[in-house]
């Protein structure tokens, strides 16, 4: 997406139950820090977080913690996507 001084690139991050907590907020940590270390006033980029339906994510890892206010994978054009890792059996849900 174009904006006023430059561009920002819209990164979907994609959950789902029984994701590794630390392969959605890993990434997400390196994006928004990539943020604060752009010059101009536009950051780099947009972070988002999607899943199959949307709303909450019970992770697997974390003493199941919930991230939550995911978005639908259907409800946002993008441009970068990134899929969270889990175990073999919840990636196949």
């Amino acid at each position: 997406m174009k904006t006023q001084s430059g561009t920002t690139t819209r990164i979907l991050l994609i959950g789902y139950e029984g994701v590794q907590a630390l392969d959605v907020v890993g990434p997400m940590e390196v994006f928004a820090a990539a943020n604060l270390f752009k010059s101009e006033h536009t950051p780099p980029y947009e972070l988002l977080l999607a899943s199959p339906t949307g709303g909450s994510i019970k992770c697997s890892s974390a003493g199941g913690i919930r991230l939550g206010d995911a978005i639908a994978l259907d409800a946002v054009p993008n441009e970068t996507v990134i899929v969270a890792g889990g175990s073999e059996d919840d990636c196949g849900r």
